[in-house]
Formats: C-alpha cells, structure tokens, sequence
C-alpha cells in the first residue's frame, strides 16, 4: 500500500520489472541509504535498453524509490556526460 501511496505513476507490471532489475541487476551501486540496481539488455528488436531501480532498505523490505527505462544510447549519451563531468571535478 505504501508503494501505491507513495508511488501511484508505477503499474503492477512496472514493480515486477523493478523487481526483475533487482534479482538480474548487472550493476550495484551503494547510494548512502539507497542502492541502485542497472539492468542492461542486450539489443534486440527494440535496439536494447538499460533499467534503473533505486530502493531503500529497511530492514527486511526494499522500498522502490524510481525507475527508469533509457534506450541504450541515452544510457551510453548519459555515460558519456557523467564521465566528462567526472573529469571536469577533477581539474
């Protein structure tokens, strides 16, 4: 029900792919609080696309916090601007 409150934009189907990103993650990322589970898919018909969860632990239950669903060249276009982002900080 908290989900539901607390996220009413997502459908059932949209959980069970979160849930799926979770269980199949390709990447985990600790996030203070939070963790962020990637899935990539490789390319098929739909040319392949990247899964973003991030969720809150607490205790034994993991709260989705969002979703998102880029096609793999916004994935690799946002890649591609963190790092240069990241090289700038550096300087």
């Amino acid at each position: 029900m908290k989900q539901k409150r607390e996220h009413p934009e997502l459908s059932a189907s949209e959980y069970a792919i979160a849930q799926g990103v979770i269980d199949l993650a390709t990447h985990r990322v600790q996030d203070g609080a939070s963790l962020i589970y990637v899935r990539a898919l490789s390319a098929g018909k739909s040319g392949g696309h990247v899964l973003v969860v991030k969720a809150t632990r607490t205790g034994k239950a993991l709260w989705v916090t969002s979703v998102r669903r880029l096609s793999r060249q916004q994935a690799e276009r946002e890649a591609e601007i963190a790092r240069l982002l990241r090289k700038a900080e550096k300087k």
